[in-house]
């Protein structure tokens, strides 16, 4: 999941080739996809939008999602609380696997707890 994270954080490219050519998909991936929930790209949860959904509410949140991560966190986010933020301000990959912490779907609410101990170490 690391090598994927990083192969997004390339834009694509590996070793100098270019895996996923077509740099408008790239660019649209990790944009608004639609009008209904602005931190949703393809497939991949926006942070830094003015607004955001929850999975399963048909109701809109003011602010980003997390509000302790960057605003250029783009994620891929999984059940149990699989995790795959890829930021490109940081040159970061974060991967998180393992149990559901907290018995929600997609537990957002863990991921913005990790961002809170990571900003203390992280400059």
């Amino acid at each position: 999941m690391a090598r994927f994270g990083l192969l997004v954080l390339a834009n694509g490219v590996w070793n100098g080739n270019a895996v996923l050519e077509d740099q408008d998909f790239m660019k649209n991936m990790i944009s608004p996809s639609q009008n209904l929930n602005q931190s949703y790209g393809y497939l991949w949860w926006l942070n830094g939008q003015a607004s955001f959904m929850l999975p399963g509410l048909q109701v809109q949140f003011p602010g980003k999602w997390a509000p302790e991560a960057p605003d250029d966190m783009v994620c891929g986010l999984g059940k149990n609380g699989q995790y795959l933020c890829v930021v490109p301000s940081m040159n970061l990959v974060l991967v998180r696997m393992g149990e559901n912490p907290d018995q929600s779907l997609v537990p957002f609410a863990y991921l913005n707890d990790i961002w809170k101990e990571l900003n203390k170490i992280i400059p």
